[in-house]
């Protein structure tokens, strides 16, 4: 990540809280954006999302309701990914790993984006999916419904993904390509998996990990 000063860094921008539940809007630097940021009101971390694109998306994107969800299915939420390539990528991995349903929530760009196609290979045809506002409000929608939840992320509380036993129906997490996933999403999860790394940088790229995970899940 290119950490150095660059004009504009400075100004102030509006974002939202991660938790759709406290839903504050406050202002963090410009240069602090795209990292991180944890809400000064409620302490949620995640990925910082501008508050009029929230707004927007949450105008122009009605959630349409789940499909039937069978006993033995595996689902794979998508929170607050920026790149299409990494959709368009994780939902061709999807599709070869016989996922059930693709959620995707907040910025993530859903199938209609036409860059989406250039690495789904025709997989977005393929693979159910549905758009929610949010990743807490995405995951409580599926533990209703009987969903075990892991999130894909390096905690504290993570276990290695090759010692994590999955009861399906369960669905995996996969996080903002900066921030990870949410902290509301992590609180909500039965568990973090993680995958070890013998590297300095001690990270994957999103969908790589995704892969990475569905396979030793498979």
């Amino acid at each position: 990540m290119d950490t150095r000063y660059h004009p504009g860094m400075d100004k102030m921008i509006t974002v939202t809280c991660p938790d759709p539940v406290c839903g504050l809007e406050f202002e963090v630097a410009h240069g602090l954006a795209w990292r991180r940021v944890s809400c000064p009101a409620c302490g949620a971390e995640g990925a910082a999302i501008l508050a009029e694109v929230r707004r927007k998306l949450g105008a122009e994107n009605p959630g349409s309701a789940l499909p039937k969800i069978r006993e033995n299915s595996t689902v794979v939420v998508i929170e607050d990914l920026r790149s299409v390539h990494n959709v368009g990528s994780i939902l061709r991995t999807c599709d070869a790993f016989g996922v059930d349903l693709v959620v995707m929530t907040g910025i993530t760009a859903t199938p209609e984006h036409p860059k989406i196609a250039r690495t789904a290979l025709g997989a977005e045809l393929e693979v159910p999916w549905v758009w929610r506002g949010d990743g807490p409000s995405a995951v409580d929608e599926l533990k209703k419904l009987g969903i075990e939840i892991v999130a894909l992320e390096r905690t504290n509380e993570a276990v290695p993904i090759d010692k994590v036993h999955v009861d399906r129906p369960f669905a995996l997490v996969v996080g903002n390509e900066v921030a990870g996933v949410s902290g509301p999403v992590l609180a909500k999860a039965a568990r973090h998996a993680a995958i070890p790394m013998l590297g300095s940088k001690s990270s994957l790229n999103a969908a790589v990990a995704c892969a990475v995970a569905l396979w030793q899940f498979r």
